[in-house]
């Protein structure tokens, strides 16, 4: 695979950048019924809070696509975590996020391999993806880069008025 994309890592001063682009990716991912008791601002902080928190954490790196022009057309977020039988650290792909203009043209294929790349220099066993279930594109990708479906989780929404207010259990 011939690189089109210049892969980076993100400097300090780029951690806005990423937050921003990170966070206000997964509105337009979530399925309609997931959107029924949320709100796209509070989603937004949600997922900024995450991804502040990944990039604070030992290990954590972010990678970014930028194009022949040097624009900056993709994010990927990895972080590190020991396996819980094992011990052995791991590397876990967080994000992947592609503008819109550029699916499809091997962006997120090439932010992957970089981080497979940095994730061999660390010594990782495995690097770990979890994606949406909604997300062909991106599980296809996965698939064509030799990703094993390793679990399947499943999400039991539990209705009532209240859920989530209380969270004591009182």
């Amino acid at each position: 695979m011939t690189a089109r994309f210049h892969i980076r890592e993100a400097d300090a001063s780029e951690r806005n950048f990423v937050s921003d682009t990170l966070s206000g990716m997964m509105w337009p991912l979530l399925p309609e019924e997931r959107k029924r008791d949320a709100e796209e601002a509070e989603t937004a902080t949600m997922v900024r809070r995450h991804v502040d928190f990944i990039l604070d954490s030992e290990g954590a790196v972010a990678l970014i696509a930028e194009d022949a022009g040097g624009e900056r057309v993709g994010v990927l977020l990895m972080g590190e975590r020991r396996h819980i039988f094992t011990g052995g650290y791991e590397g876990f792909v967080h994000y992947v996020f592609v503008v819109p203009g550029s699916r499809l043209d091997g962006v997120g294929g090439q932010l992957l391999s970089e981080a497979e790349q940095l994730a061999r220099r660390r010594n990782y066993v495995f690097l770990n993806l979890e994606i949406m279930v909604q997300n062909h594109p991106m599980q296809s990708l996965a698939r064509s880069l030799r990703y094993q479906e390793e679990y399947v989780g499943y999400r039991k929404f539990l209705d009532g008025e209240g859920a989530n207010e209380d969270r004591t259990g009182a």
